[in-house]
């Protein structure tokens, strides 16, 4: 009795440290940001994707650092959000500009922190283990990537030319993937490696993965107005959009249990929202920019992915993950 009641009080002060990262420092930060403006939206966006494991890896030391087989990731996380913060208020102080904070972000700090997760998961075969059950879902992912590439030809209607060499460069762009996969892994393992679980465990399979996609959706507000730049039109798009990708990740996720696939579904998406040249004001969601085709992309996505609901992956009686 008392240890499950240890236990209980344990996995509450989980969620808690969880929450205060991901949402307390993402949310002071952005409004910050958006008061100072000492960062750019795509690097407020960067340091955000990285808060979900933060807040995971601080939980997991805090359960048990001794017992903790992913603490050498845990750590590189932490180590690197410190760095972060502190290249931050650098910035705010004056004695670093903006293009140095980007600069160092995005061609030191990001790709060394996504070298050092991506060779201590291949050292290690717990939960970060990089090859589990990719053959489990590989229909899975070429069934994704040709939804995106279909929605993403449907946005570009009444273009006079729509370039198609990405497919031919895709495998090269999936090598950049292990340089920023701390960002995409930063995220994927906080919401699907942490919280989708506990999320169906207290409200079902498929309504605790719609809940999570929302939640992920106003986990974005800080950068709702210096990314996206939405309005009413373009944050209902936003919402069906986040809970559409929620739905397939999250499924692919029960099916493989590798929070890496997760992490490159993540890196697809945000690839393919951009290579299209229709797709040049993918980042303006306001009805200046909104097309027509644009909404019925995002539609033709969450009508699909939505489909996956239906598969046994998203049967309330089925209560364990794939091995």
């Amino acid at each position: 009795m008392l240890n499950n009641i240890d236990n209980r009080s344990r996995n509450i002060k989980e969620y808690i440290l969880f929450f205060i990262v991901a949402y307390g420092v993402c949310w002071s930060v952005g409004i910050l940001n958006y008061c100072k403006k000492f960062m750019s939206g795509d690097l407020m966006a960067i340091f955000m994707m990285t808060l979900p494991a933060t807040g995971v890896s601080i939980a997991k030391l805090y359960r048990n650092i001794n017992k903790d087989e992913n603490r050498k990731i845990h750590f590189t996380f932490v180590g690197c959000f410190v760095c972060f913060i502190v290249l931050i208020l650098f910035r705010i102080r004056g004695i670093i500009d903006e293009n140095f904070l980007e600069m160092f972000i995005c061609y030191i700090l990001l790709p060394i922190e996504s070298v050092l997760i991506l060779i201590f998961a291949l050292l290690n075969e717990g939960e970060f283990n990089f090859g589990r059950n990719w053959k489990n879902v590989k229909w899975d992912l070429i069934i994704f990537i040709i939804t995106l590439i279909a929605g993403g030809i449907i946005s570009n209607v009444g273009m006079e030319f729509i370039d198609f060499s990405f497919i031919v460069t895709f495998p090269i762009n999936f090598l950049f993937f292990f340089l920023q996969g701390a960002a995409f892994l930063g995220e994927e393992y906080g919401w699907r490696g942490f919280l989708q679980e506990k999320m169906q465990r207290k409200c079902g399979k498929r309504i605790g993965v719609i809940f999570l996609g929302i939640i992920w959706e106003i986990w974005h507000m800080p950068i709702w107005f210096s990314v996206y730049h939405v309005d009413g039109v373009g944050l209902a798009l936003r919402f069906l959009s986040t809970m559409s990708f929620a739905i397939i990740i999250g499924f692919v996720y029960m099916k493989s249990n590798n929070i890496w696939v997760c992490a490159f579904m993540h890196y697809s998406i945000n690839l393919f929202s951009t290579v299209f040249p229709g797709n040049i004001n993918s980042y303006n969601l306001n009805v200046e920019h909104i097309t027509s085709y644009g909404v019925v992309e995002v539609l033709f996505l969450f009508v699909v992915f939505s489909l996956f609901l239906c598969t046994k992956y998203y049967k309330k009686d089925k209560s364990s993950y794939s091995e």
